[in-house]
């Protein structure tokens, strides 16, 4: 997808694979049929350089951050404004949609978090911290809303002391990890989610019992972590070069996925639908598929990259893995063999960002030379 004249800053994908929208330094925002790559419009931002995109659930709208504190909302069908929001002081650089609870969260550098109202297009309440928020999400039943800080620090925000002054009453704040965090994942069945950190640890979280769980095995930085499709395992990685399975329901460890030979610091992980595989890519450009369930037996092991594994994406139903890396290609592997299908050498640059789409034959990349691109799997 080639058509902004400067770099790409912000982009983001709607949740049913069908729409991406990117922007660029020039403030234009481009809005792309992820089907076949066609360019459906292009919007022109007249204010301050974007700082961050979200799409709603249907893709029925865009939320639109900037760096002077504006938010605004986009019409994907009339491809119109219809709302901006006004109120931060600073960049926005976090936003969470919900069109179901007619909310939209928008998280700033002037150290507030702020909800409003989408149909009404009015402020319904302020959310204050003493340091920027780097990540806000709302819960589905309208009862919570999360903030994250890179200090550590979580906080929770119960909805439900909402007031006419717009101030909403902290339900407990917790300083969650003594370092920057590196990861936030939300469950996909129970009200629990994790948080992973440069302090070693994986802590998982009730939004009602506060903390569960601390899961200490790691000796370096964990540098990734994610739930099981059917959130009843945790797979963590670091930079110890270890990956570790965990029980998310009693917090015990499982695994300790250790290859031989000690591989660098593992950078990512991934699931197969199922949840019956898992995979980690290595700083050291390796790549390792485990059984989860039944087996700590490293299934296989691919090398073929040159440099760190950035991205990965399980295929379960074809035995396909794919992987992009630093070295500038995306490859398909084979997960039995360990074998390399073949390997798309697609720009001279670093592959930062892979996403496997729901039809399993197309595949979005994203890369330090500005490019987004859309492979067919099937076509090489």
């Amino acid at each position: 997808l080639q058509w902004h004249k400067e770099p790409i800053v912000s982009m983001c994908l709607s949740a049913d694979g069908s729409r991406l929208a990117t922007s660029c330094m020039q403030k234009q925002i481009c809005l792309w049929s992820v089907g076949d790559g066609v360019l459906v419009h292009a919007f022109q931002h007249n204010r301050s350089r974007i700082s961050v995109m979200c799409f709603s659930d249907p893709p029925h709208q865009l939320a639109v951050g900037d760096a002077d504190g504006g938010v605004r909302i986009l019409s994907i069908r009339g491809q119109t404004k219809v709302n901006t929001f006004e109120g931060h002081n600073s960049a926005v650089i976090t936003i969470r949609v919900n069109l179901q609870l007619d909310m939209l969260a928008s998280g700033s550098r002037d150290e507030t978090c702020r909800l409003w109202s989408i149909s009404k297009n009015t402020l319904i309440g302020v959310i204050r911290h003493f340091v920027p928020i780097s990540h806000v999400d709302l819960d589905d039943s309208a009862e919570v809303v999360l903030t994250v800080c890179k200090n550590g620090f979580l906080r929770v925000w119960d909805l439900n002391t909402l007031n006419q002054l717009n101030h909403v009453k902290l339900f407990f704040i917790h300083p969650a990890h003594f370092r920057q965090i590196t990861t936030i994942s939300f469950s996909p069945r129970e009200r629990t989610f994790l948080t992973a950190s440069v302090d070693k640890c994986v802590r998982l979280w009730s939004l009602r019992v506060v903390m569960k769980f601390v899961l200490a095995g790691h000796t370096e930085a964990v540098s990734h972590a994610s739930f099981s499709p059917d959130g009843k395992l945790i797979a963590s990685c670091s930079w110890d070069g270890s990956a570790i399975l965990w029980d998310a329901i009693n917090g015990s460890q499982r695994f300790l996925l250790r290859p031989v030979g000690l591989p660098r610091a593992f950078l990512c992980t991934c699931w197969a639908e199922d949840g019956s595989l898992m995979a980690a890519g290595t700083e050291d450009a390796s790549i390792y598929v485990w059984r989860s369930k039944d087996s700590r037996e490293l299934m296989s092991k691919m090398e073929g990259h040159s440099d760190e594994v950035t991205s990965l994406s399980l295929d379960l139903e074809s035995h396909k893995l794919l992987s992009s890396s630093k070295d500038g290609s995306i490859t398909l592997w084979d997960t039995h063999s360990g074998d390399a299908v073949f390997s798309l050498p697609c720009c001279l640059s670093q592959v930062t960002a892979l996403s496997l789409l729901d039809n399993d034959d197309l595949v979005v990349s994203g890369g330090d030379d500005c490019l987004l691109k859309i492979w067919s799997i099937r076509g090489k």
